[in-house]
């Protein structure tokens, strides 16, 4: 799983030791940090914007 940045044996010895849930979980929360922080990027306050005449008719 190189996305998330854990190699086979990582996810094995995690799997081994029961903690694969809780591993991937951290690994995974990362990912919730960095979309939180490119919310305000430009194409998607355009695409808030875009969305708000749209609806206004």
């Amino acid at each position: 799983m190189k996305i998330v940045g854990l190699t086979n044996e990582e996810l094995k010895l995690a799997n081994q030791n029961g903690t694969l849930f809780a591993t991937l979980q951290q690994r995974l929360a990362e990912f919730g940090s960095v979309a939180s922080l490119s919310a305000g990027t430009y194409e998607m306050e355009l695409n808030k914007l875009k969305y708000t005449l749209t609806s206004l008719g």
